[in-house]
């Protein structure tokens, strides 16, 4: 469905927008970073492995990686 379509067929959906306060803080934890708003909610789960055969097999980012991206988030 288009997002144009999508507005027209659920309007309400579109009319509250839902807001993620500031400042948003990151958890760091053995195998990922969580991105907090400022109420706790958890806005997004960033997974990491440092050792390169399991990082490849897993598809995952590295250390560094996931953090650059969490620190976009802020």
């Amino acid at each position: 469905m288009a997002a144009g379509a999508f507005c027209r067929r659920y309007p309400r959906l579109m009319l509250s927008p839902r807001r993620f306060p500031p400042p948003w803080m990151i958890e760091q934890h053995a195998e990922s970073f969580i991105v907090r708003d400022a109420t706790g909610q958890a806005l997004a789960y960033v997974y990491f492995e440092d050792e390169p055969g399991r990082r490849s097999a897993a598809k995952l980012l590295s250390k560094d990686e996931a953090r650059r991206i969490d620190c976009q988030h802020r």
